[in-house]
């Protein structure tokens, strides 16, 4: 993280150059950011204990990034929980990480009310108290010293907690320093909508924001559910990188403004978290002529990275399938078959990744970890479980290899959302499967549910299956359709058989008809 620090530094000897800009008005400089991350941490620093973590309650406020900073600076670990995920999940992830304190820095309550907590007046009362003084640059966190978890899985169970370590970041922001980004305007503007408990914010907060002196303008929760305000935001910031989902630019580009005319700076595309399709790109293509449209693959145990590509026009108008992406610098990536085997050219198998930018393992599962983690030649590496193709040096993305649903930046485990359903009483068996395009994208989740009593109005039911759900899991999670079966189909070993229903959903969308 020195790389990334040592910038930070530089950046806040310019006083007037802004770091980030809170609900489209509420700024703060680079020299704020410093000074305020440095009194925080330093306050960490007194009164926690080394390689205690630190929880950030919260959404895109401007002290949001402060805490994170702080936490790093210090070398504490730090676990964001939005303020918008249900209190099963802020529960199960507060108590697998277990944090010396919570900084809530949202105006919501936090609901785990037993943790030491640090409010807003508290924040204001320490950073004033601690202002002028600095964390020691022998104290910032280097090689495998872990500086965040990642949680991936969803709010019930135990939670896995991907431990990054500071090499995993500086691996992550070198990955993305392409020429095309070196190019960008050297005072850069960039909308920030991931949010900062996924993986991929490092890209926004630690590359464009830290090290390349980014102003980053926050796009919180609400505005999702907001389509006018949202669109007025994106046109206040009128970014040169706009970053996020491709479902997220499908929700922008429902809007004719959402083009280069009322857009005149937008330079570049940041684009991953789910499988990209011709249609998306090449309207993204026409409303902005001249962008670059980059992908990212990866997931939060290579740090969101490991893959990416530049769509060119020879890419979008071949009419195929869009490449995932080729292995970035330091990354050795390649496809194993069912027995470990290396797959034979466009064959498809499970991808297999080595690099700095593999996380050092899962927080207190051992088991879990040495499912999927692995050192080769003292590298560190990860078996990602998404299936993929290789042509040419060039990675094509097939679907999941285990029951993990990829939609919206989210990764969601249909188990968990199986395991939600089976709870309510008139449900006597799940099962949940993505509804896929012919191109890869995942349209939505589908449960297939056999209820003890066939619901005479299946549409209340719907809506009240729907809201359970709702009640304990992320939004996400929620299945967009939900199904009403006599019993679910089964294969030759009697379990559930997934693959049926998957080519089932996959055939209506096609427009087929299905006919049992």
């Amino acid at each position: 993280m020195r790389n990334v620090l040592e910038r930070l530094k530089k950046w806040a000897k310019e006083p007037d150059r802004i770091a980030l800009v809170e609900r489209g008005e509420k700024q703060m400089t680079f020299c704020e950011l410093d000074m305020a991350s440095d009194a925080l941490g330093v306050y960490f620093s007194e009164h926690c204990k080394p390689g205690e973590p630190v929880a950030i309650w919260g959404d895109k406020e401007n002290e949001a990034a402060v805490a994170i900073l702080a936490a790093v600076k210090s070398a504490h670990p730090y676990v964001f929980l939005p303020d918008y995920f249900p209190v099963q999940k802020v529960e199960a992830v507060a108590s697998a990480a277990n944090p010396a304190v919570v900084v809530a820095v949202s105006p919501k309550p936090f609901p785990k009310a037993e943790l030491p907590l640090i409010g807003m007046a508290d924040y204001e009362k320490i950073v004033a108290e601690y202002r002028g003084r600095t964390v020691p640059e022998s104290a910032w966190p280097e090689g495998e010293t872990p500086v965040c978890y990642i949680f991936t899985s969803g709010s019930t169970g135990n939670p896995k907690g991907v431990i990054i370590a500071a090499e995993c970041i500086e691996a992550s922001v070198r990955s993305r320093l392409t020429e095309s980004v070196k190019a960008l305007p050297e005072r850069c503007r960039m909308t920030n909508m991931t949010p900062y408990a996924f993986s991929a914010s490092f890209v926004n907060l630690f590359c464009y924001g830290m090290y390349l002196g980014s102003t980053l303008y926050g796009v919180e929760r609400g505005l999702l559910s907001d389509f006018p305000a949202l669109m007025k935001r994106m046109l206040l910031a009128d970014a040169h990188v706009m970053g996020g989902t491709p479902a997220f630019m499908d929700i922008c580009l429902k809007s004719e403004a959402f083009c280069r005319a009322k857009l005149p700076s937008v330079r570049r595309f940041g684009m991953g978290g789910e499988v990209m399709t011709s249609y998306t790109a090449k309207r993204l293509r026409e409303r902005f002529p001249g962008a670059i449209i980059n992908n990212v693959y990866g997931a939060s145990e290579t740090s969101a990275g490991g893959l990416s590509i530049a769509y060119t026009d020879e890419i979008l108008e071949s009419n195929g399938m869009l490449p995932s992406g080729i292995p970035n610098d330091g990354v050795e990536a390649w496809l194993e078959d069912s027995e470990g085997n290396l797959a034979k050219p466009g064959e498809p198998g499970e991808l297999v990744i080595t690099s700095k930018l593999v996380a050092l393992g899962y927080l207190n599962a051992p088991e879990k970890e040495a499912e999927v983690f692995f050192k080769k030649d003292g590298k560190r590496g990860f078996r990602t479980r998404d299936m993929m193709r290789e042509e040419n040096g060039v990675f094509y993305y097939l679907g999941r290899s285990d029951n993990l649903i990829k939609m919206g930046g989210n990764r969601i485990e249909a188990e968990e959302i199986e395991r939600t359903l089976n709870l309510d009483a008139n449900v006597r068996a799940a099962a949940v499967v993505p509804a896929i395009y012919e191109d890869g994208k995942v349209e939505s989740i589908v449960a297939h549910v056999v209820p003890v009593k066939m619901p005479e109005k299946k549409i209340a039911e719907v809506i009240r299956l729907r809201k359970w759900v709702g009640e304990h899991l992320p939004p996400y999670a929620v299945p967009r359709k939900i199904v009403f079966d006599e019993s679910l189909p089964r294969n030759s070993n009697n379990k559930i058989d997934r693959r049926k229903l998957k080519d089932m959903e996959a055939a209506i969308l096609a427009g087929v008809n299905v006919k049992d």
